[in-house]
């Protein structure tokens, strides 16, 4: 009995964790619709026996509704202040026959008409059992009463779908898709008006001909009408044997009509069982008209699309995916309308056909994007409270009141009960809304700076107070044939034609290296001359660096006889000038900087930092510098161990604390393989070291940080890692100190941000439509709030190759290896930061301890000291960055909260066996 007991609760509590599961899962789902602010619904027929309910809205908002009832014929109730009319017998013109009462018994027989209103008169359209098209009308007040409609008119025969439509003159407009041919008027779709209130009509006008539609039943047909307060009459129809949708248009109130216009078919890689385009249906207002239909381009499944014309469809918008069902089934219905909000809206029903019920989803179109949809979750949930039974709704129609009230008329059937029922709600305006709207996207559409024939390099991007962003680069110039220096500028609009402002005195620029001198509001730069190898320098005043006369005439900056690469350029803040370089080869390979305190009129003669002949490197690779405040220089320097092109790299750092006279000793290897890395110094004096480690066709991207100037180090901590290669990353620092890192990633660009403790992943931009070619390069600066990031490549599919030099590190692209159709271009994106209104103060920078010095006097030249692996300060695993899937998104969060649920339902059972088990023994 005990034994029985315990078992007894462990299944309750089993079977209250399993509760638990259930009510984590229905919360989940509770979440993804929010369709809950409808009114409690109104049963307006309350008969058991309604059905085909037609609503229309007079100009004074009035509704009147049409349903038939199968014991008492049509019935007719209206809406008026919000108060509803009693409903009473009707005698109209669209039942069989007309003006027909019934005996009672359930035989009542009716067609369902489609109406419009004016300001006192309803219009109603009906097709009968012998496919004739009917025209009627009768005064609003006297609708019920047979006396009072206009003996119908017969306006065409073998028709299978139309609509009509009035304008604001009174004049009607009607379209409709004739089947069967006659003499004087083939299969197609027409077009007829009248101005006398239907009494005569013009001579229908064929809008389309088309022998596909001579076999098409109504459940298959659909043409709509759509006219705008600028005399714009627009048409749309299905021609669904060959899944095609078209438009016509009128610009002057349907008497004259262009041809009909292809709005989509079948592509062809269409899938074979994905759905053909149909049901399209079009909105219009003033200039501006809407196009929504259906279709299956994307493989396998159904989705709704929508396009959008300004200028009254002479133009339109790319097509937009508004709704992705997710099945090949199609929805049965969609529909358009204006919300009183400056909202337009999309209505999308589909049929559950497994529960016989209807979804219905809405969505908001704020001029600019669609909101996700909403699921009405009021509408499919609803229980009759008088039967407490699920109702069924279908057959819907809406209509917005001037307060922005949605109204639904709607079937509402449950067992063998048929009722009409109302629906209403707040439809609410872009505030209300805007939760459902996608945030816009983290990056601009990237935009083409320049393109041509020659490679672009040498990136450099900044920049300056007075808000604009200034761009360099170096590339060949198609006119002189000679590598030039080009420079483009952008006033937060658009970006200047790209002009070529500096030429080497000797031959072509490579390898140049851009800074701009704050203190005193000039760019200055240096670059290799491709035929001396020597460096050399210019600079302009800010104003002035479109203006090719202003820059200063060239001049070298040292006179070593020896191949010099990579030069780095940047200022401290006192404003003295420093390029870093190396010379990879030969006796005097190194790397070697040179100093102007005159504003780059002047040069020191070249300091060798790291004598790379004594350490016995084979080869001296690139620098990378960053100079700090009281004459902190700091250095991370590349070593060849091969002259093969693949030869192993290995990354070092070293620094100065007294403007270059005297240097730390170099330290062990940072790490191996190194593809790319840079330095970036925080207002606060951290120094950061990134760097790009590529082996077995992965690029992983590692960062270290020192907050006492490069004495100690955290233990390196992988970023991001990606297979293949990628065009050189950039860093970029904010006004918060926050370390923006830029890459490539199989021509995605990667964003990561360092906020002082952890890498975060930011939003990414897909560019592989841009660069189908590869990418190379980037540069990235932040402009008041805005993250600025360039980026080059191949603009046309194509296979570049190296030419490799003298060494493995002074690789170019051969210009006879490159197609004469190529195209490579520079292409410019930026990001809104989060920064706050008003920027902290920075904290006072903390000072360092000297670092231990090689001499005094004459300079010292770096020389290595093996040293321990440094003693990390951030745990690598605190500072890891991105997380699992399961933490990041609320789909992580169930996951993980189901995970627990069942692993502690599962632990109750093994428990309750073991304990049985034992028992028994």
């Amino acid at each position: 009995m005990i034994w029985h007991k315990k078992s007894k609760g462990g299944l309750v509590a089993s079977l209250g964790l399993v509760g638990l599961l259930l009510v984590l899962v229905w919360q989940v789902r509770a979440q993804s619709g929010s369709g809950s602010n409808w009114e409690p619904p109104y049963n307006l027929s309350q008969s058991g026996t309604a059905v085909n309910p037609v609503m229309v809205v007079d100009p004074s908002e009035s509704m009147h509704l049409f349903w038939v009832d199968k014991f008492v014929g049509y019935v007719y109730a209206r809406q008026r202040n919000g108060v509803w009319s009693e409903p009473s017998p009707a005698l109209v013109p669209f039942s069989d026959p007309p003006f027909s009462e019934t005996d009672g018994v359930e035989s009542f027989t009716g067609y369902l008409p489609t109406l419009v209103a004016d300001d006192d008169r309803l219009y109603a359209f009906w097709v009968d059992e012998d496919a004739t098209l009917h025209f009627s009308r009768s005064r609003i007040p006297t609708a019920v009463d047979a006396a009072n409609w206009l003996l119908a008119i017969s306006l065409s025969d073998s028709v299978t779908g139309f609509d009509t439509v009035v304008d604001s003159n009174g004049r009607l407009h009607l379209t409709y898709i004739k089947r069967a041919a006659s003499n004087d008027a083939p299969t197609g779709v027409y077009y007829r008006s009248s101005d006398d209130l239907g009494d005569t009509w013009t001579e229908p006008v064929q809008l389309f001909q088309s022998n596909y539609l001579r076999s098409i039943s109504q459940e298959e047909s659909n043409v709509q009408i759509a006219v705008s307060a600028n005399n714009q009459v627009y048409v749309v129809w299905d021609n669904p044997l060959v899944e095609m949708v078209y438009l016509a248009r009128s610009h002057n109130r349907g008497d004259d009509w262009g041809e009909a216009e292809l709005i989509d078919k079948r592509q062809l890689d269409d899938a074979l069982e994905s759905p053909g385009p149909g049901k399209i249906t079009v909105l219009a207002r003033d200039g501006e008209v809407h196009l929504a239909w259906q279709g299956g381009h994307t493989p396998r499944t159904c989705s709704i699309y929508h396009m959008v014309s300004q200028d009254d469809g002479d133009s339109w918008s790319d097509v937009m995916t508004v709704l992705d069902i997710n099945s090949t089934e199609c929805p049965d219905s969609i529909r358009l309308f204006w919300g009183h909000n400056d909202l337009l809206f999309l209505m999308t029903e589909v049929l559950l056909a497994s529960v016989d019920r209807t979804q219905v989803f809405l969505q908001a179109w704020d001029g600019e994007a669609w909101s996700e949809p909403e699921l009405q979750d009021s509408i499919f949930d609803f229980e009759d409270p008088d039967v407490y039974r699920a109702v069924a709704f279908s057959c819907i129609q809406e209509f917005v009141t001037g307060e922005n009230q949605l109204f639904l008329i709607t079937c509402g059937a449950t067992r063998n009960i048929e009722d009409v029922w109302v629906w209403q709600r707040p439809l609410g305006d872009r505030e209300d809304w805007s939760l459902r709207f996608a945030p816009p996207p983290a990056w601009s559409a990237p935009e083409q700076i320049v393109k041509s024939t020659a490679v672009q390099d040498s990136l450099a991007v900044f920049a300056t107070e007075d808000g604009l962003t200034h761009a360099f680069w170096t590339v060949e110039d198609q006119d002189t044939l000679q590598q030039t220096i080009q420079y483009s500028l952008f006033d937060g609009t658009e970006w200047s034609r790209p002009l070529s402002v500096v030429e080497s005195l000797q031959g072509n620029i490579q390898q140049a290296s851009f800074v701009l001198h704050k203190q005193f509001q000039r760019f200055m730069a240096t670059w290799v001359d491709a035929e001396s190898r020597s460096l050399y320098f210019s600079q302009v005043q800010i104003p002035s660096a479109a203006i090719t006369l202003d820059w200063q005439d060239p001049i070298q900056v040292h006179d070593i006889q020896e191949s010099s690469e990579w030069p780095q350029i940047a200022v401290d803040e006192t404003g003295a000038v420093y390029i870093v370089f190396s010379i990879p080869v030969n006796e005097q390979r190194g790397v070697y900087l040179v100093k102007s305190t005159d504003r780059g009129n002047t040069w020191s003669e070249p300091i060798k930092v790291l004598d790379g002949t004594a350490l016995g490197w084979e080869l001296v690779g690139k620098p990378r510098m960053i100079l700090g405040r009281d004459g902190r220089i700091y250095l991370a320097v590349i070593r060849h161990r091969s002259f093969l092109p693949q030869g192993d790299t290995e990354l070092y750092f070293f620094s100065s604390t007294d403007g270059g006279a005297t240097w730390s000793d170099i330290t062990e290897p940072v790490d191996s393989e190194i593809a790319w890395h840079d330095l970036a110094l925080t207002d606060q004096g951290v120094v950061h070291l990134v760097w790009a480690k590529f082996s077995d066709n992965r690029t992983v991207l590692w960062h270290s940080y020192s907050e006492n100037g490069g004495q100690d180090w955290t233990a390196p901590l992988p970023v991001a890692n990606f297979t293949g290669e990628s065009g050189a990353p950039a860093l970029a620092l904010d006004p918060l100190d926050r370390l923006h890192l830029l890459y490539l990633d199989n021509l995605n660009l990667g964003h990561w941000v360092w906020d002082g403790l952890r890498w975060s992943e930011n939003d990414s931009l897909d560019v592989s439509d841009l660069l189908p070619g590869g990418a190379f390069s980037q540069a990235a600066t932040v402009n008041q709030a805005q993250l600025h990031v360039l980026f080059n490549g191949v603009l046309a599919e194509q296979t570049v190759e190296l030419e490799t030099g003298s060494s493995p590190a002074v690789a170019t692209i051969a210009a006879s290896q490159i197609n004469a159709d190529a195209r490579f271009g520079v292409l410019h994106t930026a990001q809104t930061l989060d920064l706050p209104g008003e920027l902290p103060t920075p904290l006072p920078t903390w000072t360092p301890t000297p670092l231990p010095q090689s001499g005094v006097g004459e300079t010292a030249v770096s020389t290595i000291t093996p040293t321990p692996s440094p003693t990390p300060y951030v745990d690598a695993l605190a500072n890891a960055s991105g997380g699992s899937f399961l933490f990041s998104s609320s789909i992580g969060a169930l996951i993980l909260s189901i995970g627990l649920v069942v692993v502690l339902v599962l632990s109750v059972f093994v428990i309750s066996i073991l304990r049985m088990r034992k028992k028994r023994s």
